[in-house]
């Protein structure tokens, strides 16, 4: 899958956080329906798999 980027995001989003700077997801199903689920799926795939602490959008 296309997942894995998100240690990288959460490492980046750690790093510069007290700078000021946020990572946020941006969940889309334009690419060949890779994001079948609902917001909600989403971010607990995501906080649960990843630990992601950044926001995550409303999929488009």
């Amino acid at each position: 899958g296309f997942t894995p980027q998100y240690e990288g995001l959460v490492w980046l989003n750690r790093c510069y956080e007290r700078q000021g700077f946020t990572v946020i997801g941006v969940p889309t199903n334009d690419f060949g329906n890779q994001e079948p689920g609902d917001d909600a799926a989403i971010r607990f795939f995501c906080q649960s798999s990843y630990d992601v602490d950044f926001p995550i959008a409303a999929k488009t």
